[in-house]
């Protein structure tokens, strides 16, 4: 079935705001406007990280991101309702039930952050209210159930803009993006940022910064002030209809790492992607989306 983004958007915005209550014994469902049913499917871009659990302590930390092969984003509506979120690619397999009593939600101010009853299974999707993105899906999961491939990832979905219809000029783009934090001690963390960036085909470059991070601590539930994680500056290339930007400037030091994205709609209406970044120990993982 045809993948509505704009219809996922609605019912990640309506479930945030009703802050879905896991705690409370909601389902976390949420009721959109327009009669939908179905499973709907949206390939796209994903980046994973291998993550090691210290077992005397519980703290987290992650190793070096990379490109995943075939990612999927799958969610399934019933009676209007959003009832399952799935990801699914070369490294992972996330399955998050919203109807299962004993799931949980926390609502950041761009994103929803959904987890199983044990938090083996943690994905924090974003949205843009103030927007509401008709061609694009983008999100972040950590995955630390049994065994040994435990990981961190981050996925952006859409209707890829031909090449042929990008625009020539420059353009400014303004939205939201979601990820997955482990800070330099170990503690995991669900955050929420505002991004801008402005792109420019005929110079190839693209400018990009972020701000307002917060994030939510998946141990204690605490929402805390992450602006430390704000981009003031990240410069880049286009090539095609693809960016990469490996020039990212933190408190006037460079951070190891990239963000790569693309363009989505007819147009280019909207763009988005992924971005892995380290500094000393601490470790973000992400995604993002903005419309013109």
């Amino acid at each position: 079935m045809a993948f509505s983004h704009k219809v996922l958007a609605l019912c990640l915005a309506a479930c945030g705001l009703q802050a879905c209550g896991g705690s409370s014994g909601s389902t976390g469902s949420a009721v959109v406007t327009q009669p939908v049913n179905g499973t709907f499917t949206s390939t796209g871009i994903a980046v994973s990280a291998a993550t090691t659990t210290d077992p005397a302590t519980g703290t987290v930390k992650f190793s070096e991101a990379a490109p995943t092969s075939g990612p999927v984003l799958e969610f399934d509506i019933e009676n209007d309702v959003l009832v399952a979120i799935r990801v699914d690619d070369s490294v992972v397999d996330i399955d998050l039930d919203l109807t299962d009593p004993t799931t949980q939600f926390a609502s950041l101010p761009n994103g929803l952050a959904i987890a199983n009853a044990d938090m083996s299974t943690v994905a924090v999707f974003g949205f843009d209210d103030r927007r509401n993105f008709e061609f694009q899906s983008y999100g972040a999961w950590m995955d630390m159930g049994p065994g040994t491939a435990r990981t961190v990832g981050s996925g952006s979905f859409g209707d890829a803009t031909s090449t042929a219809t990008l625009p020539s000029g420059g353009i400014q783009y303004r939205g939201a993006g979601t990820g997955i934090f482990q800070s330099d001690t170990g503690e995991t963390f669900a955050t929420s940022m505002e991004v801008s960036f402005a792109v420019n085909r005929l110079r190839m470059g693209i400018d990009f910064l972020s701000d307002k991070t917060v994030g939510v601590n998946l141990n204690t539930g605490a929402t805390v002030d992450l602006s430390n994680l704000d981009i003031p500056l990240g410069r880049g290339i286009i090539v095609g209809d693809t960016f990469l930007i490996e020039e990212i400037l933190f408190d006037d030091e460079f951070r190891v790492g990239f963000i790569t994205g693309g363009f989505y709609g007819p147009e280019a209406e909207e763009a988005g992607g992924v971005f892995a970044l380290r500094n000393g120990t601490s470790s973000h993982i992400g995604s993002f989306g903005a419309a013109r």
